[in-house]
This record gives C-alpha cells, sequence and structure tokens, in this order.
C-alpha cells in the first residue's frame, strides 16, 4: 500500500511546475488515480476494511460533451480467518457539463454509462448513470458532489449500486491536482444474499489536467 500512495503523490514531480494559471473546473481533459486509504464494507455479517485502486480517464468531445472511464478495485478484508473478497466497479459512458450562471464558477454535469459490477468474482452487466455538481471556490480550490446509479443483471444474479461522492481537489500547477473523496453508498444483491453497505471510504489521489 506505501508504494502505491508514494507513486501517487511522486506523480508532481516529474509533471514539472508549470505555470500561474487559475483551475478550470470545465476542463474535461484528464488522467487520474486515487487510493483508498480506509473504510468499511458491511455484508450485515460479517463486516469488512475496504482498500484499493481507482483509475478515471475523461477525454472531451466538445465545448460540454465529453467521454469518461471510471474504475475501482476494491479489496475487503472480512472479519474472520482468511476472509478476502474483491469488490470491483467499471463505467464508461458520454457526458454533458453546464456551465451555471452564479458568482463562482460552478458546473452541472450529467453522463449516462454502461456499468460492470464484480462482487467477489461474480460480474454483472447493465447501465448506470452520474450527476455531478462542481464549484471553484478559490483560485486553486475546488469542491463538488456526485451521485451515481447502476442497474445491472447476471441471471440469475443482480447487482444494483448507488452511491455518492463527496470530493475537494487543491491545484498544485496547471497540469497537477491533489484529491480527497469520500464514499459512500450500497450495492443491493438479490436472492437471499445480503446489501453491501459501503461506509466512508476515503480516497487520496492526483488528477493530472492536459
Amino acid at each position: 500500500m506505501r508504494r502505491i500512495i508514494l507513486a501517487i503523490f511522486a506523480l508532481p514531480a516529474f509533471v514539472g511546475a508549470g505555470s500561474a494559471q487559475a483551475m478550470d473546473i470545465a476542463n474535461h481533459d484528464y488522467l487520474a488515480a486515487r487510493y483508498a486509504l480506509r473504510g468499511k464494507a458491511d455484508y450485515g455479517n460479517p463486516h469488512g476494511d475496504v482498500t484499493g485502486l481507482g483509475l478515471e480517464a475523461s477525454r472531451a468531445l466538445g465545448d460540454q460533451v465529453f467521454l469518461r472511464l471510471n474504475s475501482d478495485l476494491y479489496d475487503v478484508d472480512l472479519d474472520g480467518p482468511g476472509s478476502r473478497t474483491a469488490l470491483d466497479r467499471f463505467t464508461v459512458g458520454p457526458g454533458i457539463g453546464i456551465p451555471l450562471n452564479t458568482r463562482m464558477p460552478v458546473e452541472l454535469w450529467g453522463e449516462l454509462d454502461y456499468a460492470r459490477l464484480s462482487v467477489g468474482g461474480t460480474a454483472a452487466d447493465g447501465f448506470g448513470a452520474h450527476v455531478g455538481l462542481r464549484a471553484q471556490f478559490a483560485e486553486r480550490f475546488s469542491g463538488g458532489v456526485t451521485l451515481q446509479t447502476a442497474n445491472t443483471d447476471a441471471g440469475r444474479r443482480d447487482f444494483d449500486y448507488e452511491a455518492y461522492t463527496l470530493d475537494l481537489a487543491y491545484q498544485i500547477n496547471p497540469r497537477v491536482d491533489l484529491t480527497v473523496s469520500l464514499v459512500n453508498g450500497t450495492i443491493k444483491r438479490n436472492g437471499n444474499a445480503s446489501d453491501i453497505d459501503l461506509d466512508n471510504v476515503l480516497q487520496l489521489g492526483v488528477r493530472l489536467p492536459f
């Protein structure tokens, strides 16, 4: 884990200082990586500690239209002897950003996705959506909230995912942002399987605009 964290936060040293420029929250051209330092997954019984890696890539297709890929690979260390499982999430799809006429830069954005969820090696495919609001409240600081939903199907097994994310970003220079985010959500499973609650998953990362 330490090596992953050091690799993520060593990226700014290789990118360089860049020239002074205010953060642009409407820029949808970027690469990002994040690491989940801590969090809880509640299967009803048992519970587990969450860690893992997240990757994200976005490309602008026009002034307000973009295509985004998002992936989280969570590792859950369940209570009990040798109990570990994986929670993986992958989405990709087009989105649109709408700037709002306010005193500070604010963007409302939405996205439709192909979604794939995997719980303990069982995967299900379907569709989902993201809706978010991001505001720049200082020259180098921005924050946002994102709501996500996904409905997937794998024959007898269905996974439905709902989550919200709160995040903050600090611009080191025009090519590097440091990010921190907090995720809470639920994976609903059909049949007799218990729902999985993700509680306060804390993620630190970097975003590289281009």
